[in-house]
């Protein structure tokens, strides 16, 4: 079977419904690479417990995620859950993607930008992509003043910044919900343009974060909400008809029953949210 013949996997929020339509890291590398070639734009998204929990709390986020064209699960709680409601997905950190997703686009011969966090950090983020991607190109280096707002003109003026660069792929590493936002009206004003949002992911590239990086890694959860202990136990034992999350703040995101099945034609779904069924 083919990578893009995968099934959205739903997530129930709240009273919306969240679509994982990259369940594979293999499927989402053919996508890009495809969407590359093309000269198509994009939005990755890498969802996590803590998007989960703005996601209830904010309209604003909620629409930022509609635009986005290809989400993947970004923390191992995602994981189990899907498991358990029967849709496994694969664990995509966005830290873990900004080497191949580089690598992809040198191969292809398109710059690319890196959006966010500190100068210090973009410079060691692209002296580190230097010596570990052959071939490729920074064409820009933006890191947005202290109280930049992605919705307003500051937006609008980093998104063209990026667009007179050349940089055709961009690496957003503002934190949520300011990458997806950014990403969301860069979809609308520069539809050419690839945005992956990718968190710390920059920072940990370049080592400023070397030691929070373990720990992150170590739990699994994207960067966000603890987990409580005995939890991963408790999701082994469970039955699969009742998949749920822990009490508290990311209580009530559940994997929904149903699967999306495009076994020919494969497009993701044009929107990421939408509201539940009732």
């Amino acid at each position: 079977m083919s990578d893009h013949a995968e099934d959205n996997v739903y997530f129930e929020v709240g009273n919306y419904r969240l679509a994982i339509n990259m369940p594979r890291r293999a499927g989402l590398m053919a996508e890009v690479a495809a969407r590359l070639a093309r000269g198509e734009g994009f939005a990755l998204a890498t969802v996590n417990l803590d998007h989960l929990v703005k996601l209830r709390q904010s309209a604003e986020f909620r629409e930022a995620y509609r635009a986005q064209d290809l989400v993947v699960a970004d923390g191992n709680p995602l994981v189990w859950l899907s498991r358990l409601a029967g849709d496994p997905v694969e664990l995509v950190p966005g830290a873990d993607m900004v080497v191949p997703l580089a690598g992809l686009a040198a191969r292809q011969g398109v710059p690319v930008a890196l959006l966010g966090s500190t100068e210090a950090a973009l410079a060691g983020a692209a002296e580190a992509l230097s010596a570990r991607v052959p071939g490729v190109r920074v064409a820009a280096r933006i890191a947005p003043p202290m109280g930049f707002d992605p919705a307003g003109p500051g937006g609008d003026a980093v998104l063209r910044e990026v667009e007179a660069s050349g940089a055709r792929l961009v690496f957003l590493a503002l934190g949520a919900p300011k990458q997806e936002i950014l990403a969301a009206r860069g979809r609308v004003n520069t539809p050419g343009l690839g945005f992956a949002s990718i968190g710390a992911g920059l920072d940990f590239l370049a080592g400023a974060h070397r030691g929070s990086y373990a720990g992150w890694r170590w739990n699994g959860s994207g960067g966000c909400c603890p987990i409580p202990a005995g939890w991963s136990r408790a999701m082994r034992n469970a039955p699969p008809s009742c998949p749920r999350m822990p009490s508290g703040p990311c209580a009530n995101a559940t994997p929904g029953p149903e699967r999306e099945r495009r076994r020919r034609g494969f497009r993701p779904s044009p929107s990421a949210v939408t509201p539940a069924r009732t």
